[in-house]
């Protein structure tokens, strides 16, 4: 299935997500303050309640059902299963006043 998925969306050399400056940033701010050593980072979505997702962005470690890429110098982990539902995300981190986060843009 991933040779179908790489073929139908033109992905043989490129990463399925990307990072915006201001995420990569963060996430090296994040690294640097938590003393962690060989960053993994996990996108994916999760299930909250009955029929609404949401997307994840976490520290964790890569399982036998993840696919591991390196984008902008990152390790990123994402599960066989969300793979679809990350195609084409850039991720963002965004300070409005008080206050700040990461951005989903599909």
């Amino acid at each position: 299935m991933s040779f179908i998925l790489q073929y139908k969306f033109g992905m043989q050399n490129s990463t399925p997500i990307s990072f915006t400056n201001s995420a990569l940033k963060e996430l090296q701010l994040r690294i640097a303050k938590h003393q962690i050593s060989a960053p993994i980072i996990r996108v994916g979505v999760k299930v909250v309640g009955a029929i609404s997702n949401t997307y994840l962005l976490a520290f964790d470690q890569p399982t036998d059902s993840d696919k591991i890429y390196t984008i902008s110098g990152l390790s990123v982990i994402i599960a066989n299963k969300d793979l679809m539902f990350v195609l084409g995300l850039e991720i963002d981190f965004v300070k409005k006043g008080n206050e700040e986060g990461f951005v989903f843009n599909p």
